[in-house]
């Protein structure tokens, strides 16, 4: 049976064990429902390789169909049902799913078992107490050999001269430029990134990593940051379908005549009026003169004013026109009545019917996959 295609395996394994099943448990199930329960879990299992959970729901026991519908089960290309195993009070369905992963050195299939019981006139799947993911029993793929082969080698071949950057100090307006020094042995060049995005690679090349080693020359955008820093970073490289990280720290200090907060001005749905503050880093006086609102949806208050030296003022803004349903974005400006640290005034952006965005994922819980389409992106081939 394993040189048959899967469809003719469903449809062999199928022949022999519904029959043979029929009748061992004539007495708990009829013909009409083992074959009534057939057809349930294969729809059940077409709904969950396609990804459609709410589909699947429909098939899974009504109290445990809200957690189901959160569940975040592993991919896999194919299944055929095996066979089933009877209880006192339930049906267990045999299954073998076809996983595909790039920490796999090929295509593998796993065995596992779901339970499905009679509720009223049907059959309804039992997830698992616990996490759904327990239905599948496949290899521990965060302890893949492959893997750790390709973890080692690079390592073997690649290391960085320095864990810790420091960069000095620099006004905020400007990119901080640097470079992290490394040792390489590899025969052939390694293809290299960094993980997070506000730290670019500066090369008129495809960015490589070659023996005997050298410097990578990167920028660090520091638009969002103030004062002391001190953060992790990471170069991720490639290798046999892997990505490896190489962590290292960056130490700054961002000086910032003139911090806005927030940065940008959010509205929230329902919300007319929100708060800016102005900190003044330097040892002059800031005077705000004028506000200015290209649509004149907003106004402001107290303006004029000023924030004295080392000091913070809030201003608040207040919306004053209707504002729709969709979400839409301004720019609102505050002019100086003399020019302060070279600048005449500030924009400050505005986003009303504000929906906050989910977090980003933390590098640290992004699968391997996940990291080499982030590493692929920025070295398109």
């Amino acid at each position: 049976m394993r040189g048959a295609s899967p469809g003719r395996r469903q449809l062999i394994s199928a022949i022999i064990a519904v029959p043979l099943l029929w009748a061992v448990c004539s007495a708990q199930s009829s013909p009409q429902n083992l074959d009534r329960l057939y057809v349930r879990a294969r729809t059940y299992w077409d709904a969950v390789k396609s990804g459609d959970l709410q589909g699947a729901a429909r098939f899974v026991l009504p109290a445990d169909r809200e957690a189901f519908r959160k569940s975040a089960l592993p991919k896999f290309t194919g299944f055929y049902i095996e066979g089933f195993q009877f209880a006192k009070e339930s049906v267990q369905l045999v299954v073998r799913i076809t996983v595909v992963d790039a920490r796999l050195p090929a295509p593998i299939e796993v065995p596992l078992k779901n339970e499905w019981v009679r509720a009223g006139a049907d059959w309804f799947l039992r997830p698992p107490r616990g996490d759904i993911r327990a239905l599948f029993h496949g290899p521990d793929m965060s302890k893949n050999p492959r893997a750790e082969e390709a973890a080692a080698t690079v390592r073997s071949h690649l290391t960085l001269e320095q864990t810790a950057i420091d960069l000095g100090t620099m006004r905020r307006e400007k990119r901080f430029r640097g470079a992290l020094r490394f040792r390489c042995t590899a025969d052939q060049p390694l293809s290299y990134s960094f993980a997070e995005p506000q730290l670019m690679p500066l090369h008129d090349v495809l960015p490589e990593l070659k023996a005997p080693g050298g410097e990578i020359p990167f920028e660090l955008n520091t638009l969002r940051w103030a004062g002391p820093i001190q953060k992790t970073f990471h170069l991720t490289v490639e290798y046999l379908g892997q990505v490896i990280e190489y962590p290292f720290e960056i130490r700054a200090t961002i000086y910032a005549p003139l911090v806005v907060t927030p940065e940008t001005l959010h509205f929230k749905t329902g919300e007319q009026e929100a708060v800016l503050t102005l900190s003044n880093n330097t040892d002059n006086v800031l005077r705000i003169q004028r506000f200015y609102s290209p649509t004149n949806s907003f106004t402001a208050g107290p303006v004029p004013t000023e924030v004295l030296p080392h000091n913070s003022a809030p201003i608040a803004i207040k919306a004053i026109r209707a504002i729709g349903s969709d979400s839409q974005f301004d720019v609102v400006t505050l002019s100086f009545a003399t020019p302060f640290e070279g600048m005449s005034g500030i924009d400050v952006p505005v986003a009303v019917n504000y929906r906050a965005p989910k977090p980003p994922k933390p590098l640290s819980n992004r699968t391997p996959q996940e990291l080499g389409q982030i590493l692929r992106r920025k070295n398109p081939r």
